[in-house]
Formats: structure tokens, sequence, C-alpha cells
């Protein structure tokens, strides 16, 4: 139970909750509605390694002073959905790796993302061999300098919609 933890202060939540829960026998769901992420600019590899977290629920989260979300999800390898329909990424320059190795992970709700700042894409798929479709279309990829191995093992992957990808700026695309 974190609703009593105060996070209206915190600038960082890198790693905060890196291998959470990995010890448990069962997997389980992590509820963060009570979280204040307001203030937050950095949540570079914070649920990285959950091997154990089959649900993430992050309703409520303010991203939008959010700069790095490198690694957020990294291997988080139970978690099947995702739902981040309310992320506001509008300052963000970092993604790389984001839900690499998220290898469960069949649906992610990405609509609300604005990817005009970020320059790493890079690995940001990696890994997810049960998505079956992304829409991407939205993506405004302008600024973006690498999209090395962005989709390398997603072998599920039959729907991919790339249209609005601008890759005059883009040196890595292996």
């Amino acid at each position: 139970d974190l609703s009593k933890l105060d996070t209206s202060q915190m600038v960082s939540m890198k790693e905060m909750f890196s291998k959470f829960g990995n010890n448990s026998a069962e997997t389980f769901e992590l509820d963060l509605r009570t979280f204040d992420t307001s203030s937050c600019t950095d949540f570079e590899e914070m649920f990285n390694y959950n091997t154990k977290v089959s649900k993430l629920i992050l309703d409520s989260f303010d991203t939008k002073k959010a700069v790095d979300t490198q690694d957020m999800f990294y291997s988080c390898s139970n978690l099947t959905e995702l739902n981040l329909s309310n992320f506001d990424t509008s300052s963000v320059t970092d993604m790389g790796s984001m839900f690499c190795n998220c290898s469960k992970l069949t649906g992610v709700n990405l609509s609300s993302f604005d990817t005009s700042k970020v320059k790493n894409m890079y690995y940001m798929f990696l890994g997810c061999s049960s998505l079956t479709e992304l829409d991407l279309r939205h993506f405004d990829t302008s600024k973006a300098g690498s999209f090395r191995q962005m989709f390398a093992g997603c072998s599920q992957l039959k729907k991919l919609d790339l249209s609005s990808f601008d890759t005059s700026n883009v040196r890595y695309m292996n």
C-alpha cells in the first residue's frame, strides 16, 4: 500500500521500482493512482526488470514535465497490456528501450504520445514478441537520430503504420 507516500516533490523516479517484487512467487498488480508525479522529469528505468508485475495502473500519472522515459518499462516480462493514453510526452527527448523486452505485451495505447522532441527511439519495442500491431502514424520523428533495432524481435507484428515517419535526421536505422 503506497497510498500514504508523498511523491509531490520528487523530480526523479529513476529505478524506483526496478526489480520490485521479483522475489514474489506470483505475479501481481501495481496500483499507483495515488502517486503525484507532477514535478517529476526523470522516469528512466522506473519499472525496469519487473518480471512479476502483470498490470500497472498509471491512470493519474502527470508526465507533462517528463524529459526521460528511457528504459521505463524495460523487461517487464509479465506485463500484457499498458494504457498510457493519459501520458503527456511533449517534453520527452529520450524514449530509447522504453518497452524493450516486454515479451508478453499484446497491447499498448500510445495515442497521446507527442514525440516531437524525441531524439532517441532505439530499441523502443525490441523483443516485444507478442505485439501484433502498433499504431504509430501520429509519431513525429523529425528530431529522431536513432531507430536502431526499434522493432527487432517483434515476431508477431502484423500491422505497423509508419506513414508519418520523417527519417531525414536519422543516422542509425539498423
